[in-house]
């Protein structure tokens, strides 16, 4: 099954500079040794618009993903095949994937600043005591079912 995100960025007000598109994304976590931080979220989600707003827009929040996740946004309205391949069924959901394209963090609802870093720190942490760096090919098989299209289609994935 391929999955697609598009392949612009979207800025969170005065925040992170989201990836829409989930192969580049992946990719330069593999290239640059972080993980991928998942935000799945909906325009008409109020507590998607909330954490876009101030979660995201927290400077301790950025730089905590700045210096250990790169960060993709995925409409969940636009792009149904990527939220129900990451079997997202509430929105918020925040996810955080390794280089093998496991799951290795998943929470729903809005997270404040406060909650979110505490959440994102020891997933963090733990990846960088266990992790041997990636060849970036071998980084691309998934073991979880993901399969990863090499060629993004475009969608509109800003909220």
């Amino acid at each position: 099954m391929a999955l697609l995100a598009g392949s612009v960025t979207a800025a969170a007000p005065e925040g992170l500079c989201f990836r829409t598109s989930y192969f580049a994304a992946f990719q330069e976590a593999v290239m640059t040794d972080r993980l991928l931080l998942i935000q799945v979220g909906s325009e008409r989600c109020p507590p998607c618009r909330r954490m876009k707003r101030s979660t995201y827009t927290d400077p301790m929040v950025i730089e905590t993903v700045r210096n250990g996740f790169v960060p993709l946004l995925v409409n969940g309205d636009t792009d149904p095949k990527l939220a129900a391949g990451l079997k997202v069924d509430m929105y918020p959901t925040t996810l955080i994937v390794g280089h093998d394209l496991r799951i290795l963090g998943r929470w729903t609802g809005y997270r404040s600043p406060t909650e979110l870093r505490a959440l994102l720190s020891p997933v963090h942490r733990e990846f960088l005591a266990q992790h041997v760096p990636d060849e970036p090919a071998s980084a691309l098989e998934p073991s979880n079912g993901i399969m990863l299209a090499q060629d993004d289609s475009e969608v509109d994935a800003i909220w």
